[in-house]
């Protein structure tokens, strides 16, 4: 009888799993969102994006990055780089404070922001970046200076 009772607790589970759909595996951050409860703390943390041919398109890197709740994370001392097909680097979003939220796919600050790029630098009081279609809001007052290629 003891024998019957462990096999059954052993396979019940497996029986009553048997017709669930497993979850489709989650891509990118979303991990992050999954794996950790609020309040977690990431040190030194590096996420890395890539194109669809797997080349190296940006890096976000942060100091600490907190768990806010299950849509959101703040980070501190952020950095966004971003990468040419040859993996130069073509340009560095600077940012004291971050805050990503995974619903929205923005990360966003109202501190002091510096962007450096090959055409460029802008420095602002705050950002709204689209992590999807790569648009940046800078918030103002800002100061944006272009530079004329050499001829």
């Amino acid at each position: 009888m003891h024998r019957l009772f462990t096999a059954f607790a052993i396979v019940a589970p497996a029986i009553s799993l048997a017709g669930e759909k497993p979850d489709a595996p989650k891509k990118g951050w979303d991990n992050i969102f999954t794996l950790l409860p609020p309040g977690s703390e990431l040190k030194d943390v590096m996420l890395p994006r890539y194109d669809a041919d797997h080349k190296l398109t940006s890096v976000l890197k942060a100091q600490v990055m907190s768990l806010v709740n299950t849509q959101q994370i703040a980070g501190t001392t952020v950095a966004i780089e971003f990468f040419n097909p040859d993996n130069t680097q073509h340009g560095r979003i600077d940012l004291t404070t971050a805050l990503i939220d995974k619903e929205k796919n923005l990360l966003s600050t109202k501190e002091p922001v510096k962007i450096k790029m090959d055409e460029g630098t802008a420095t602002g009081s705050g950002i709204y970046y689209d992590l999807k279609t790569r648009k940046v809001i800078l918030l103002g007052p800002a100061t944006t200076v272009f530079h004329t290629p050499p001829k």
